[in-house]
């Protein structure tokens, strides 16, 4: 016996900051039929999120962003309750996009591992000091016109050895 499977709502979420606006081009490009959402902020995607999963447990949102779109994605998913059947399609026009670089030469769905740290959800990597400083500065560094994701990320590593600070840090691991 043949199980048909439930088509799934889809939704674009573009994230018009991300890569320098290249969201802001690909909008036009869109089909009119499909929904498309250009978010405000990133608490404005998130609440978008959350609250179209609800309403249709059953939803594909194909996100449009960097790595930061998506950590807002995967945290609004598991936090509607729905993550158990909504998808998540990831087209990277971020600065970075280190989790689907890291698929390089892979087609097709991929399913991947969630992970859980003080009640954020991260499907990539889950930092902690360091380079979580380095992305900080990264932040500001990307407002410079001219200076693409990488070499903003190449700086925010320099301009943090050279202001390096110690840190006290306290890691439990449990399993």
């Amino acid at each position: 016996m043949e199980t048909k499977t439930k088509v799934k709502k889809i939704m674009h979420i573009l994230n018009p900051l991300a890569g320098k606006g290249k969201a802001k081009k690909i909008k036009e490009d869109l089909d009119s039929s499909n929904y498309v959402y250009m978010s405000k902020s990133a608490e404005d995607a998130s609440d978008f999120i959350i609250k179209s999963c609800q309403e249709n447990p059953d939803t594909r949102f194909t996100v449009y962003g960097g790595d930061g779109t998506v950590f807002r994605a995967v945290n609004a998913l598991m936090n509607s309750g729905c993550n158990d059947r909504a998808q998540l399609k990831i087209v990277p026009v971020g600065s970075g996009n280190d989790f689907v670089r890291s698929f390089d030469g892979i087609k097709g769905e991929v399913p991947v591992d969630v992970m859980e740290f003080n009640g954020k959800y991260g499907i990539n990597v889950i930092n902690i000091g360091f380079d979580c400083e380095v992305v900080r500065r990264v932040v500001n560094i990307k407002k410079v016109p001219l200076v693409s994701g990488k070499m903003a990320y190449i700086f925010g590593v320099m301009g943090e050895f050279l202001h390096k600070k110690a840190m006290d840090t306290k890691v439990t691991v449990t399993y």
